[in-house]
């Protein structure tokens, strides 16, 4: 019962998808995402949405930065760049950062609320999963798991296609304008990221 269910709402999922391409809305929510954590047709266009509109306003913060830069890449090249439009300019920057990084946490928080227990549930198992990756990583350099994993390609469903995938630990690409993180670590404790200061 529970399987047929699962497989009506994927399939209605399917059918979304095709709609959302249709109508220019990118599918941010996979069928295998849909699967792990058992998502309702409505709940997985609901939070597709979401993420679109949060991708919309992250493409049009990005512009807005884009031109800031170009701002001050002018007013620096002058044979005396105004020390106050500049200034202006930097805390233009620091307030769409501001705005991105607190729009960010707002899409997680308005997403995981489209979420019933049990799906919060699973979900907080990508949380756990997520905050092992540093020793997944450290036991892949050792020796001790495998290099890489069999799986379908992200946004793909399972069986049709495999590929091998490994993982790397890097620095978040900044949110639009705001500077990359700086590791900072103080002997015998774990590195922590943390905003550079301008």
């Amino acid at each position: 019962m529970l399987h047929s269910r699962l497989a009506s709402g994927a399939i209605l999922l399917l059918g979304l998808i095709p709609a959302a391409a249709q109508t220019g809305l990118r599918s941010f929510v996979s069928s295998e995402l849909v699967r792990y954590l058992q998502l309702t047709p409505d709940q997985a266009a609901n939070i597709n949405q979401l993420a679109s509109a949060w991708n919309s306003s992250l493409q049009d913060k990005t512009r807005q930065v884009n031109q800031i830069n170009a701002d001050i890449r002018t007013e620096t090249a002058k044979g005396g760049p105004d020390a106050s439009a500049l200034g202006g300019l930097y805390v233009e920057l620091e307030a769409l950062c501001r705005d991105v990084t607190a729009g960010r946490a707002n899409l997680l928080q308005t997403t995981r609320n489209v979420l019933d227990a049990g799906q919060r549930a699973r979900l907080q198992a990508l949380d756990d999963a997520l905050l092992l990756m540093g020793r997944v990583i450290e036991a892949q350099k050792a020796g001790l798991v495998a290099d890489s994993i069999e799986t379908a390609p992200v946004g793909l469903p399972a069986g049709q296609i495999t590929v091998s995938l490994t993982f790397s630990a890097a620095a978040p690409a900044p949110l639009p304008g705001c500077l990359p993180t700086a590791t900072q670590a103080q002997p015998g404790a774990v590195p922590t990221l943390r905003p550079r200061v301008r």
